[in-house]
């Protein structure tokens, strides 16, 4: 009359050991999952950088350094510029916002710009006098302006260390325009602005 108990016993703490191991290894599972997760964010760099950008018209050295996940400062010095006898050049600063996402390698991200830029180009004027009739003047005009832009961009951090992003946006400068009388008048301008920047990261 004693064995079904025995049984019974035998069979409950049986069960009971398997359901524990069970959970056991489940849990470990988990945590050497969350551990692999972490080292992983860890390992991807995107504090301080360091590259080269091109934002239209523009394109030079760019500094990144992140305060925190989210808030990012740059600093960009773009002396290169324009085509023909026009030139360009930018020097300003950005603030980044990144976005949080589940893949600590892909960072979107919304930007404010302001900063100085620097122009001049050349022009020809044709004289319609009699005395001079027919007689062609070049003058230069050169001015420094304030610029300010915003858009949104994405960052892929490739081999955890080197930066690649692109971005878009809207930004105004004012440019000197010659008249008639020999001075220049200022134009602002609003224009879309693409960029390109590659930006590997030290830590």
């Amino acid at each position: 009359m004693k064995t079904p108990n025995f049984l019974f016993a035998l069979t409950f703490i049986t069960m009971t050991h398997f359901s524990v191991f069970g959970q056991i290894k489940l849990n470990s599972q988990s945590s050497q999952s969350a551990k692999q997760s972490s080292k992983t964010q860890s390992d991807v760099k995107k504090t301080f950088g360091v590259g080269i950008m091109y934002a239209f018209p523009v394109f030079g050295a760019s500094v990144k350094y992140a305060l925190t996940d989210n808030h990012v400062l740059q600093a960009a010095a773009a002396p290169f510029g324009g085509s023909g006898n026009f030139s360009i050049a930018s020097y300003g600063a950005r603030y980044n916002y990144r976005f949080t996402t589940e893949n600590p390698q892909l960072l979107p991200y919304l930007f404010v710009a302001a900063g100085l830029m620097t122009y001049s180009y050349e022009y020809t004027t044709i004289s319609y006098s009699y005395s001079s009739y027919g007689r062609t003047t070049t003058s230069t005009v050169s001015d420094n302006t304030f610029s300010y832009s915003a858009g949104a961009g994405v960052e892929y951090i490739a081999a955890k260390a080197l930066g690649l992003s692109v971005e878009g946006g809207y930004g105004k400068i004012s440019i000197g325009v010659p008249t008639g009388s020999g001075t220049s008048s200022d134009i602002g301008l609003t224009t879309f602005m693409f960029g390109l920047g590659i930006h590997y990261y030290f830590k």
